[in-house]
């Protein structure tokens, strides 16, 4: 998410600070609304390459990317349950005896890389309609936008694509590339992956503070950008990277008047529900304390609970589907009253998962941890009802980054997904039974279709798009997602992205191929890349 109100700063302040009259005069224009966008395309152009120029080389890059992949962390203590079914020499499921063993073990890469292209994917996307009403965005963008990363920004564009809405705002991204959500949730990535698997505030809070001052250095950043106020505010509290939770505690209350409740801590609590999702108090656990780094609302709280435990509740649907490898119920905290995976169903394709049941199970969870009032309660429960996002007033003024908004937005989402994966199958099997051709039946919700829809909305479209594109992601899986290869080609970092997730994949003993196509130096059999 990022901030109307920095946007209004960067404009005072670079106004003042640079004597290039030139880059004064188009920062006038682009502020000015009565400009139209014709008259604001080229001084946009101009102003984002000052502002938001590719200054890395490709032998930087190639050095960062052998840096990453090069990574060592220790080998966190708390294994997965389906490591049980393995060879007792068996470190990952590439050398597990058994095929089925291994093809479940794709299973779950598959989906757990889809979370996390599916997020940035929806980030990168988002950009192009953040902080515009539904009707700007009708209006600039027009029916046929694909909204795919790296929109079009120049006058000739073609017919699949579109020019992106010039403003102060979207000047600071470079083209295609993904905003600060994505980001933090790659900072919470990097802390986890140091901290055994259980977040350390402190830890993460350093993190954070390092990506304020300075971005990622190592990509070409000279600092971080669209950070949200609260976030900003607390980081920049004294005391905050040696007491994060206390002070953002102390924020809320000074600053936001115990009321403040917006998206930022949302944004990556996506890698909570990955690390760890055989254990729902693990899950739970970890998204309070990730989420209390710097939000200390209880809806905040509720919020990445409930999406992180979605997350989880998914990935142990498809660890134990028709198969041997089930999660081990009795060494899950079997007295805590973890959810019956039975419960939920398989998820082959999608066509017997319960939804709602996991649904309920997640919501239970978040009302269980945060301290939510019965109204804030019967709010969220509301929210999360609603047949489609257009209820959830995404664009609206007022409360667009509320964190509610977001996360009903991305549960609806899910819930619509998964019901038209199952009304397509009914419909096949139905015409089956009665010899009729196959294309008849209505498709599903693709993941494009189901990001695009949020992206029309306008409002926070990032971050909504990004926490429902974390959910859709999961469930398709990454080989699914139907993303044409120059979508995601299109992200600068997007090779970066990768070796991240691959650490994290190697953490969870899980293969790593699947993702896009780079040499990975140090691969073992071919599968498995050391970290």
């Amino acid at each position: 998410m990022g901030n109307l109100e920095s946007s209004a700063l960067f404009v005072s302040h670079d106004t003042n600070t640079h004597s290039d009259k030139q880059t004064s005069d188009d920062l006038r224009i682009l502020a000015d609304a009565s400009k139209s966008q014709e008259e604001r395309r080229e001084p946009f152009l101009r102003l984002r390459n000052k502002f938001a120029p590719n200054k890395r080389t490709d032998q930087e890059y190639a050095k960062e990317l052998s840096r990453v992949f090069s990574l060592r962390f220790p080998i966190w203590d708390n294994s997965p349950p389906y490591m049980h079914y393995m060879n007792n020499n068996a470190t990952t499921y590439s050398r597990a005896s058994t095929s089925h063993a291994h093809a479940h073990a794709q299973r779950l890469s598959n989906a757990i890389r889809g979370c996390i292209y599916g997020a940035a994917l929806g980030d990168a996307m988002g950009i192009a309609t953040e902080f515009l009403s539904k009707e700007a965005v009708k209006s600039h963008y027009g029916p046929g936008c694909d909204f795919f990363p790296g929109l079009s920004s120049s006058s000739s564009s073609s017919s699949s694509s579109c020019d992106i809405f010039a403003d102060v705002h979207r000047l600071s991204f470079a083209p295609g590339d993904w905003t600060d959500d994505t980001d933090h949730l790659i900072l919470a990535l990097q802390s986890i992956l140091e901290t055994g698997g259980i977040v350390d505030p402190i830890n993460f809070a350093h993190k954070l503070l390092r990506w304020v001052e300075c971005g990622f250095p190592e990509l070409g950043d000279e600092s971080g950008t669209g950070l949200g106020q609260t976030t900003k505010r607390v980081v920049r509290s004294r005391g905050y990277v040696t007491d994060p939770i206390n002070v953002a505690k102390d924020v809320w209350i000074k600053y936001g008047g115990r009321k403040a409740a917006p998206n930022g801590a949302l944004m990556r609590t996506a890698i909570v529900g990955i690390v760890s999702f055989w254990d729902l108090h693990i899950v739970e656990r970890n998204a309070l304390t990730l989420c209390q780094a710097t939000h200390a609302d209880p809806r905040c709280v509720a919020s990445c609970v409930a999406v992180s435990c979605c997350l989880a509740l998914i990935l142990q649907a498809i660890a134990s589907v028709d198969s041997n490898i089930r999660m081990d119920m009795d060494d899950i905290n079997r007295n805590e009253g973890d959810i019956n995976t039975s419960k939920i169903g398989t998820l082959t394709c999608m066509n017997t998962i319960n939804i709602e049941a996991i649904v309920s199970e997640a919501m239970t969870r978040a009302f269980s941890i945060a301290d939510c009032t019965k109204e804030q309660e019967e709010e969220f429960q509301r929210m999360i009802s609603f047949d489609n996002i257009s209820e959830l007033d995404l664009d609206c003024p007022e409360g667009m980054g509320y964190t509610f908004r977001c996360a009903s937005c991305a549960i609806v989402t899910m819930k619509r997904v998964v019901k038209s994966v199952q009304q397509q199958q009914k419909q096949d099997q139905e015409q089956q039974q009665q010899n009729q051709q196959q294309n008849q039946s209505q498709s599903s919700l693709s993941f494009l279709d189901a990001i695009q829809e949020i992206v029309k909305e306008g409002g926070d479209a990032d971050t909504n798009a990004m926490v429902a594109g974390a959910l859709i992601g999961c469930l398709r899986g990454y080989t699914n997602l139907q993303v044409p290869g120059r979508a995601i080609s299109a992200m600068p970092n997007v090779v970066w992205l990768e070796a991240w997730t691959q650490k994290l994949l190697f953490m969870l003993r899980l293969p790593i191929s699947g993702g896009v196509g780079v040499a990975v130096s140090g691969a073992v059999d071919g599968d498995v890349a050391e970290v």
